[in-house]
């Protein structure tokens, strides 16, 4: 760790050390101690398979100098990680398979007839060559100094038709799926809604116990009567912060659901509210009845004020979808109290508005609570008007004298025996009329509908911010800029890799040679000629593909073309749009010379106060900008498993980000094509679909619900039996079948194992039938049996339904390896090698 000792530990939020670096910091801390035994929980998680062998080594090494005894739990050992144990206690479910020393392992196989086969694992090799932190780095780099001598060339491919996508959903198709999942959720979900009634609930009834003598209709009663409205009203409201963090965690997945193709954001925002809206009143039932039945409150009113206390709320919980977005759920939540806390105070109850100075004033007419208030007031006091004798004893009219009035005759009712401060009146009205005196917001007038207007106007801009927001935050990615053009002179040997002379084509004959009529690829379609800078024709360049590993020459890199990559795809998208629908050829994913830049804000006192521009202008203060990333090319085709691969730091996950169009804050530039198409959000949404190594599954539905819902969004098309046949077909072929009733779960409530929730996943992606997938550390957290069967199944996936599939890798043992068709090894953002697993 000596090369990031300055760095922060970083978290979810905020960035910082990589997962292998947090990993190896947790291990030295506990190192400071100097225990006596020491017990691990997979200390090789996260690692590279060298950065994994290197901590197992290191750890045998402090066990025998310093007599400490390591327990340690292991999913994938590889062979390097398994010299590091002394003893091994090997499990399965739950009994014992083996115990004693490792070294004898084979031995005991062999005597149970399970005798081990000689195996080599090349990838540990690599990951062990280019591993900068255990190896040296003269050495790493000269590894990485010799790649361009022997990189294949990397050309623009020429457009060729994508598979033909099946009709998604309609909005109201979408729509009405979402909705039925919705309400399952919310039903099952206990966090948004369920626990809220509850909690309200019981809030609710301990105000109306505190304040049970407010049953009474005394002149001392009155006022308590406000405060237990007031707190009937506010304090349930604050609930809502619980919808910020819900409605964040839903977020993640919904982002993904929406990015990958599967519904609109729009079509999620009606869903969202056709169940929020019964929702919202019956938490507003749930808060009203005990005060309602405790305190004899006038049951004649009840329906209106749960209209007006479900209308409060929902602008509340308007508000916490909007400070849902904000990234971090404790920033939206504190946000969301600070709201709260404005909204109640400003609710006209603890404050005189005509006392509030501007521009703070203007607060008083923006939060619900100001115009909900007085309408809750009223319709708690409005129905006692003496007609069935429900009126407050002790109170008789009087006219104020000109001199006394004020003193004896407060609000024109007088008490015997009580200060006429206390005296407010006989009927409801009469008290509201006195109360107003000093509280300008109540009214003994019926402003139902005006309160409920504004209150409507509130939620509504509120709603918008957030629909807004929402399709910002799932416009679908951005694809890198073009980089720059360059030049590169000729190596020694280049024309000895290519039979016959290096020539140019024209877009016909490159056409008759990949099986396309001359229209398809006419330049003046696309905008551009993809060709017009290449010396090698198509043909030759399937014949480098195929001989890259047998030839040390390589074919001289061009400069790539200059236009925008923005202009292309605006140029060409309504004819590549037309092309792909028309199918017929196999996928290519195509990335050329892609590059990751991240500008780091300079260290000076003032420049993190101000934008960058200005600080290097008045600061003095130079940004510096880091290479995560630097000039990669390599492709995967139909049928083909690409593995990327590298130590801790490397660049494997922004590598990923940039290929599902999520670069970050960082300047990406490269071209990434599908089929010599610019690979734009909407070709994503299309043909697209990325697996997360955080498996974002909805923790109430089961497997069968999850796949059925994916269905009717990605394939509506499909009758009744066939979605059914579908479903059984896919938990079949992902060994889901044992559990297609078992709910996801999460770390609150048990559901699917780990390595389930990944097939899960990764169905999920399959009902969909995309051209490529995308997968982020597909055997994390997986046994060594369990990562292999994954492999191996998505190599036999691959294919059968000719998709494209990349996937980054940290630990590939042997078995894991051998699903690999093409391998991509990277070492501090540069290519250590390409090419045939």
């Amino acid at each position: 760790l000596m090369s990031c000792q300055h760095t922060k530990a970083g978290n979810m939020f905020f960035r910082g050390l990589s997962g292998g670096q947090k990993r190896r910091l947790s291990l030295a801390i506990a190192l400071a101690k100097r225990p006596s035994v020491i017990f691990l929980d997979e200390p090789t998680s996260g690692l590279d398979s060298a950065a994994s062998a290197k901590i197992m080594s290191f750890l045998k090494v402090i066990a025998q100098r310093t007599k400490i005894a390591i327990v340690c739990t292991i999913h994938q050992p590889s062979a390097s990680v398994f010299e590091g144990f002394d003893d091994t206690l090997i499990l399965s479910s739950g009994r014992i398979a083996y115990f004693g020393p490792a070294a004898q392992l084979a031995q005991h196989l062999k005597g149970v007839g399970r005798e081990l086969p000689a195996n080599a694992n090349p990838a540990e090799y690599a990951l062990d060559v280019v591993n900068a932190d255990f190896t040296s780095p003269g050495s790493v780099k000269e590894v990485l100094d010799a790649w361009p001598k022997y990189a294949p060339t990397q050309q623009r491919r020429t457009p060729r038709p994508l598979a033909p996508r099946p009709q998604q959903a309609t909005f109201c198709g979408q729509t009405l799926t979402l909705l039925k999942r919705h309400a399952v959720l919310t039903v099952r979900e206990p966090v948004l809604y369920v626990a809220r009634i509850v909690m309200i609930f019981a809030t609710t009834l301990f105000f109306s116990i505190v304040w049970i003598k407010t049953r009474e209709l005394t002149q001392d009663q009155a006022l308590p009567k406000f405060f237990l409205m007031a707190f009937c009203v506010g304090v349930p409201a604050l609930f809502t912060m619980i919808a910020v963090y819900g409605l964040n965690v839903e977020f993640t997945a919904v982002q993904k659901e929406i990015k990958d193709g599967m519904y609109s954001p729009n079509a999620y925002v009606l869903a969202n509210l056709a169940i929020q809206l019964p929702m919202i009143f019956v938490l507003a039932v749930a808060a009203l009845l005990p005060p309602w039945a405790i305190d004899a409150l006038p049951w004649v009113t009840f329906p209106s004020a749960v209209l007006v206390f479900g209308v409060i709320l929902f602008a509340l919980e308007c508000v916490a979808q909007a400070m849902s977005l904000v990234g971090n759920p404790l920033l939206g939540m504190m946000l969301f109290i600070t709201h709260w806390f404005v909204t109640f105070l400003f609710s006209g109850l603890f404050v005189k508005i005509s006392s509030v100075i501007w521009p703070l004033r203007i607060l008083c007419y923006i939060t619900p609570m100001r115009w909900g208030m007085p309408s809750m007031i009223y319709q708690a006091f409005s129905p006692y008007d003496g007609e069935r004798g429900d009126v407050f004893e002790g109170a008789g009219k009087c006219t104020p004298s000109p001199f006394f009035g004020p003193l004896f005759c407060y609000g024109g009712f007088f008490c015997e025996g009580i200060s006429p401060l206390e005296c407010y009146g006989r009927t409801g009205k009469d008290i509201l009329g006195t109360v107003g005196i000093n509280f300008d917001v109540i009214s003994d007038e019926f402003t139902m509908w005006t309160d409920i207007a504004y209150m409507v106007a509130i939620a509504v801009c509120w709603k918008l911010l957030f629909v807004v927001q929402l399709n910002r935050l799932c416009s679908g990615g951005t694809a890198p800029s073009a980089p720059a053009a360059k030049k590169k002179p000729p190596r020694k040997g280049d024309k000895a890799a290519v039979d016959g002379p290096v020539r140019e084509v024209e877009p016909a004959a490159a056409a008759q040679g990949t099986g396309l009529s001359s229209q398809a690829t006419d330049a003046s379609e696309l905008g551009f000629d993809p060709l017009a800078t290449a010396d090698v024709e198509v043909g030759d360049i399937d014949q480098m593909r195929q001989m890259r590993m047998t030839s040390v020459a390589a074919v001289p890199l061009q400069s790539q073309p200059t236009v925008s990559l923005q202009d292309f795809a605006n140029r060409g998208s309504r004819e590549a749009a037309r092309k792909l629908r028309s199918g017929g050829e196999q996928t290519e994913l195509a990335f050329i010379e892609c590059s990751y830049t991240l500008t780091i804000a300079p260290k000076s006192r003032w420049a993190k106060f101000v934008p960058l521009p200005a600080a290097e202008r008045c600061c003095g203060a130079k940004a510096t900008e880091k290479r995560l990333v630097s000039n990669v090319s390599a492709s995967v085709s139909a049928g083909h498993v690409l593995a990327v691969m590298g130590p801790s730091g490397a660049g494997k996950t922004t590598m990923l980000n940039m290929l599902t169009l999520d670069p970050g804050s960082g300047n990406a530039t490269g071209f990434l094509t599908l089929n010599g198409h610019p690979l734009t959000p909407a070709l994503y949404a299309q043909h697209c679909a990325y697996v997360t190594q955080q498996d974002l599954l909805w923790t109430f539905l089961t497997c069968r619900e999850h796949l059925r819902m994916a269905l009717d969004l990605y394939r509506p098309s499909l009758s009744a039996k066939e979605r059914e046949t579908a479903i059984d077909d896919l938990l079949d072929s992902t060994g889901l079948m044992s559990c297609q009733h078992t709910k996801a779960g999460n770390m609150f409530f048990r559901g699917l194992s780990g390595g389930q929730k990944r097939r899960l996943s990764l169905a999920i992606a399959l009902a969909k039938r995309p051209s490529v997938i995308f997968l982020d550390e597909p055997t994390s957290g997986l046994d060594s049996a369990a990562s292999a069967k994954i492999m191996s199944f998505l190599k036999v996936i691959a294919q059968r339904t000719k998709i494209a599939i990349v996937c980054t890798i940290h630990q590939p043992s042997a078995s894991v390896f051998e699903g690999f068709d093409d391998t991509l090894i990277l070492s501090g953002g540069h290519i250590a090698y390409f090419g045939p697993a």
